[in-house]
């Protein structure tokens, strides 16, 4: 995450993914970090937030979103920070 990278109000600092999903078929995203609180959020084709997390357990400051979409269609994934102006390196893990 860097200071280049799109920037949210804030400003918090994201990256952004599309990917095709086919309804029913299970997606795993985690985003793991050392340099940054990471948050995950997942947009449906018409924008709307599907779903969200901060921290995917009690000991890290990584983020997973575990989801099955009813419908095939486009989704954007905004891997970013959850504290404002964070930069750093992380990992971005789509199953």
């Amino acid at each position: 995450m860097s200071t280049t990278d799109c920037v949210e109000a804030g400003p918090y600092y994201s990256d952004r993914y599309f990917i095709y999903l086919k309804a029913g078929e299970s997606l795993t995203v985690t985003m793991s970090s050392a340099a940054v609180d990471s948050w995950l959020e997942l947009y449906d084709s018409g924008g709307n937030r599907v779903a969200a997390n901060d921290d995917r357990d009690d000991f890290t400051f990584d983020a997973q979103i575990v989801y099955t979409p009813r419908v095939a269609a486009y989704y954007r994934i905004f891997a970013r920070t959850n504290s404002s102006a964070e930069t750093g390196g992380y990992s971005l893990t789509i199953r």
